[in-house]
């Protein structure tokens, strides 16, 4: 196991602990129902009154949206942990465009009738913004979702290792999704929870099938994230114990020496998720399981960067600049052909400046050694694994 986990894991042995005896070999029911807790705190005062306004609206009159706008929008409100119903969306849009146009009318009858005279400048003004707020406002849970993603996939590193990280110690998914939510902060942590939450109100009758409904809602925006907790799955499976904890390695993959050739503006995806790319001339390989040629270039999928006026980030995400020369570890992309990602996020990043090597361990904080002792520990893991 890499030196930075077993820190981690005699970190929390003590934490670890209560989620391994015998007698809690079951997940409470009083950590699924802090579900809705953990809802009210992470939803910002914002977003708790517009699911106020879409269910005070709905309860007077009901507009359906057609099918497909139904689809999307029940899947951003279950994303985002919106306590609304498609309906309720739609009706509050359609309802305070129509607020608006009605105004803007009535003021343009009164300002008529009061001064005899037609001033249609402010009264048109409120009639075309209801008109063009109708779309805006109806997809305002699609904007929330794509805001609650972001953040997520900026947690989903941390969260695999946590998972691997118990499932070393302990065979128990169930109790090594219960470690994760409890160690990581929001939006993700009430992800985890909510797991636990639809199999509390019968939604789903077993962990599998609802951590199996969760990932399929990452299917078209993190596919590494979902073979990753598949792999956790299946070590399961194993009847050996060295391929089990082979598999678990395999969830967090690992690395290189290059030198960085380029850095793509940011684009963005067909979901609007901001994503740039980082191109590494690769120097010296410590671990070459796709067998990579060091003459080619190697391309790299970074989430997050600015894009017109708009920036993406998290502190946790590796930062590069064209020139620098850096150690990095790297998992093959699932979602797209030749391209990799980061392992550990902002942890599987270094700088090398001369004979040495700056980066940031997740449990030790700042670290600054030799490139040869860097390599060193490296190999030492990998004669390990």
């Amino acid at each position: 196991m890499p030196e930075r986990e077993e820190e981690i894991l005699k970190r929390y042995k003590q934490k670890l602990q209560p989620y391994t005896d015998e007698e809690t070999a079951e997940v409470s029911e009083e950590f699924s129902r802090e579900y809705t807790v953990f809802r009210e705190e992470a939803l910002s005062s914002q977003t708790t009154r517009y699911e106020n306004l879409c269910n005070s609206i709905e309860k007077i009159i009901q507009i359906r949206p057609p099918p497909l706008k139904y689809s999307q929008l029940q899947e951003a409100i279950d994303v985002a942990h919106l306590s609304i119903t498609p309906i309720g969306a739609a009706t509050f849009a359609i309802f305070t465009s129509l607020l608006l146009i009605f105004s803007g009318l009535l003021i343009g009858a009164l300002i008529f009738l009061i001064t005899g005279e037609l001033l249609i400048f402010f009264p048109l003004a409120l009639v075309i913004l209801g008109a063009a707020l109708v779309r805006p406002l109806t997809n305002i849970p699609i904007y929330l979702a794509n805001r609650w993603r972001l953040k997520a996939s900026n947690q989903m590193v941390l969260c695999i290792l946590y998972i691997a990280m118990y499932m070393r110690h302990t065979s128990n998914l169930e109790h090594a999704i219960k470690f994760a939510a409890e160690h990581i902060q929001p939006p993700l942590s009430l992800d985890l929870r909510k797991i636990f939450w639809n199999i509390e109100t019968g939604r789903y009758s077993n962990i599998k099938d609802s951590l199996n409904a969760y990932l399929e809602g990452w299917r078209h925006y993190n596919l590494e994230f979902i073979n990753s907790f598949h792999l956790i799955e299946s070590s399961l499976y194993e009847p050996s114990e060295s391929r089990r904890l082979e598999l678990l390695d395999k969830a967090l993959d690992v690395i290189l020496e290059g030198t960085v050739f380029d850095v793509t503006p940011a684009y963005s995806d067909e979901h609007g998720i901001l994503y740039h790319d980082v191109v590494i001339k690769p120097e010296k390989f410590l671990e070459n399981t796709p067998q990579l040629s060091a003459k080619e270039n190697i391309n790299v999928t970074v989430l997050g960067g600015g894009k017109d006026k708009y920036i993406s980030w998290g502190e946790d995400l590796p930062a590069f600049r064209k020139g620098e020369k850096v150690l990095v570890a790297l998992a093959q992309s699932g979602s797209k052909a030749g391209s990799y990602y980061v392992s550990y996020d902002a942890y599987g990043k270094f700088t090398i400046e001369g004979d040495r090597i700056v980066g940031i361990a997740s449990d030790q904080g700042l670290i600054d050694t030799t490139v040869a002792d860097m390599e060193k520990r490296i190999k030492a893991e990998l004669a390990n694994k």
